[in-house]
């Protein structure tokens, strides 16, 4: 609350006062979610507020910090966060990245393999992993052992959460008899 006294001039005498007070304004902030597929790289929101504001964040809603969190893997992530400015009335807000599972595109190698006395399958190759990260086949049926043209090789499993099989992770390949050349 302010005062402000208004004094005659040299032609007028006596003065007023009159109180005057300058309230906060309320704050608007805008933060949208993200959805986006998994591509290696570190994901964080983007909160826009009137100049001069302070912004942090929480991931429990409870523990506030400066430092905005980012997160790379697969998941639901949660992120709370206040504003405060002191022409504006603290505001806060919350919204969520989700990373969704990349699905993998797989090459397979040679389809027409020869007896060797061993289980077989074609080799696999998965050509779209991001970075350094290393994805590993856990299961896979349809070994074939013996000469014949009825195998089929499906990936049943891999081992990082952060990638996912095509709906066909399948492919059809024979044995073809050793040949021995006497």
């Amino acid at each position: 609350v302010y005062d402000v006294v208004v004094t005659g001039d040299s032609c007028t005498t006596g003065s007023i006062t009159k109180q005057w007070e300058i309230k906060t304004g309320t704050m608007s902030l805008s933060c949208s979610n993200i959805n986006t597929i998994y591509d290696g790289n570190e994901h964080s929101i983007k909160v826009t507020a009137p100049e001069n504001t302070t912004l942090t964040y929480s991931t429990d809603g409870i523990n506030y910090t400066t430092t905005n969190p980012s997160f790379k893997d697969v998941g639901t992530y949660t992120i709370y966060y206040k504003a405060s400015n002191p022409n504006y009335e603290d505001a806060e807000g919350m919204a969520t990245i989700t990373i969704n599972q990349l699905q993998l595109s797989i090459t397979w190698g040679e389809t027409s393999l020869v007896y060797n006395g061993q289980e077989q399958v074609p080799s696999v190759t998965f050509r779209n992993i991001k970075g350094d990260d290393e994805v590993n086949i856990t299961a896979m049926s349809g070994h074939g052992v013996n000469e014949g043209d009825k195998y089929i090789a499906t990936i049943l499993g891999i081992d990082n959460p952060n990638y996912k099989l095509p709906s066909e992770a399948s492919i059809k390949f024979k044995i073809t008899p050793i040949i021995i050349e006497v």
